[in-house]
């Protein structure tokens, strides 16, 4: 995609052959990928939920559920 991008990103011809099928190809994957990385991303939410339930320490990335505690 960055191939294609770059070379017609300053240019009014049409995509080459080559280019529409490269286009085509990463079309065809990309749900695939995409359907993987959502699947990564619920995973990953679920092991957050797990941590901030068991109390674990914050790590990068986790916002930590706060709650304001009384102070007397």
């Amino acid at each position: 995609m960055e191939l294609i991008t770059g070379a017609l990103w300053s240019t009014t011809a049409a995509p080459t052959n080559t280019f529409v099928k490269s286009y085509d190809t990463a079309a065809a994957k990309f749900d695939a990928i995409l359907n993987n990385l959502k699947s990564i991303e619920n995973s990953i939410k679920q092991i957050e939920s797990d941590l901030e339930k068991s109390g674990a320490p914050f790590t990068p990335g986790r916002f930590p559920e706060w709650r304001k505690t009384n102070s007397d």
